[in-house]
């Protein structure tokens, strides 16, 4: 699971904002903010938990997620926004925009409830299985909030919060971020919205913007969708490569193919699409692989060949000599 690189760069404001020293957050995670400027990288979603873990110890505040709402800025100029705008309603709007949520994060699930006893919208992360995630939880709903208030110009307004993570501060604390009652240890985290503000009509309805944003949208997701199937052919190879059966032919593309349920022909496609080739994605794994083991462990570089899918040192050399312009033995 991967989150968008947008998420840590609100976060990452929020921070500079609340004056909190996150440089030094930044240093005990060995991490860098230089993909913060690249809106279309995405980040393991784990890396979520060891910057929570690590922001409460370095800063010492249990609560550092509500610390941060208030200098959360709004999720905007993104392609969910303007889709949101160009619906008729609120709820319309809502409803389209979920049907492109991983473009946020593949780990957040959201849905719009609408029952007889109340509306809400349902936010669902994974705070029960990491605590430390009962921040990014936090956050997203104050987020959601914030951003639901500014591109409908205040009409947004939350009738209640019921957050899936306990309270580690008074409530009135809470309430005084979400500006609405707040309850804790829900089964989910709730954002209660009334009739009237889901059904309220957008000034900004517009059919042709409408499809041409949820165009852009759905290439976006298409991007994400080749990726991952670019990881997945990586894992088949990683996992062909280790157990040799790469010389048994387990790396070739037909392999792959059936490895994934497909054809090969489709998958060429869909590499052609993402604008790679199966062989560059094989000679890019077989490099990871070498350097990985040639740094980290002690492995002979006749092991090293083996696992990185060649059948003889000598090709092994030719190949990482290529790629580095040094021998595996120098490099090392």
């Amino acid at each position: 699971m991967r989150d968008s690189e947008e998420l840590l760069r609100l976060v990452h404001t929020a921070m500079v904002g609340a004056g909190v020293d996150y440089e030094a957050i930044y240093a005990e995670l060995e991490y860098t903010a230089d993909t913060l400027a690249e809106p279309e990288h995405r980040t393991r979603h784990e890396i979520q938990k060891w910057f929570w873990a690590t922001a409460e110890r370095v800063m010492g505040d249990t609560d550092i997620g509500l610390t941060l709402c208030p200098y959360l800025p709004a999720f905007r100029g993104n392609a969910m926004e303007y889709i949101f705008l160009s619906s008729p309603t609120l709820a319309d709007g809502l409803n389209a925009v979920l049907d492109y949520r991983r473009l946020v994060s593949d780990a957040f699930h959201m849905d719009l409830v609408r029952e007889p006893g109340g509306n809400r919208i349902v936010l669902v992360g994974t705070t029960n299985d990491a605590p430390a995630l009962r921040h990014s939880e936090i956050c997203f709903c104050y987020g959601f909030i914030k951003t639901m208030r500014c591109v409908t110009n205040t009409q947004f307004e939350p009738s209640a919060v019921t957050l899936r993570a306990p309270a580690r501060l008074e409530r009135a604390e809470y309430e005084d971020v979400f500006a609405c009652p707040v309850a804790f240890d829900g089964a989910e985290s709730e954002i209660w919205v009334d009739d009237a503000v889901l059904d309220a009509p957008s000034p900004h309805y517009s059919p042709a913007m409408l499809r041409t944003h949820r165009a852009l949208a759905q290439s976006q997701l298409d991007d994400i969708r080749r990726q991952d199937l670019i990881d997945d052919i990586r894992l088949c190879l990683f996992q062909a490569f280790a157990s040799g059966d790469s010389e048994n032919g387990g790396a070739t593309l037909d392999a792959i193919a059936d490895e994934l349920s497909t054809s090969s022909r489709r998958l060429r496609f869909e590499l052609g699409e993402a604008g790679i080739t199966f062989r560059e994605i094989v000679r890019r794994t077989r490099f990871a692989v070498a350097r990985r083991l040639l740094a980290r462990t002690d492995e002979s570089i006749d092991q090293i060949a083996f696992h990185a899918g060649f059948s003889q040192r000598s090709a092994f050399c030719r190949a990482f000599g290529e790629w580095t312009g040094m021998s595996p033995t120098c490099y090392r």
